[in-house]
């Protein structure tokens, strides 16, 4: 949600990453890149000059950070093919934001048909079977964690 998306912040953020050897969610990206994403100039900036140390430390690096929106329930499967298609080689984060429909969700957020959306997208079969045939490889964090602790 990039709370920690404070020059102050980040930092600490990334020591608690090395201390429990758990990559920091910070794209391999340039200052225009990080302003694509939200941040604000001085944000995107103090995040690109860190990413040269971040390498040098050995950290596992995302090279693409992007998600669904959650503005647009229709067509949310074909959606995430399309994004997920043209994506580069390399490792990206992808948010999405999955909630089954209950009246408590629907109370707490009003973007709730797209998050109801991402869930169907994500649990069909279409979508599995998509990303078996474009050869996508979904890991976890742990994954990277594992990568981290060698």
């Amino acid at each position: 949600m990039g709370a920690i998306a404070h020059p102050r912040f980040i930092p600490t953020y990334i020591q608690l990453g090395h201390k429990f050897h758990i990559p920091p969610l910070i794209p391999r990206l340039n200052a225009a890149g990080f302003e694509r994403l939200g941040f604000d100039g001085e944000t995107a900036s103090f995040l690109a000059s860190m990413i040269g140390q971040l390498e040098e430390q050995g950290l596992p690096m995302v090279d693409n950070a992007t998600g669904l929106p959650l503005d647009q329930p229709d067509g949310q499967l074909a959606l995430a093919k399309k994004m997920l298609a043209e994506l580069p080689a390399g490792l990206t984060h992808f948010v999405l934001h999955p909630s089954i429909d209950t009246p408590e969700l629907r109370a707490i957020t009003p973007d709730w048909p797209s998050r109801v959306a991402n869930y169907q997208a994500f649990i069909s079969r279409e979508f599995k079977d998509f990303l078996k045939n474009a050869g996508i490889h979904v890991i976890g964090y742990r994954a990277l964690r594992a990568v981290m602790r060698s």
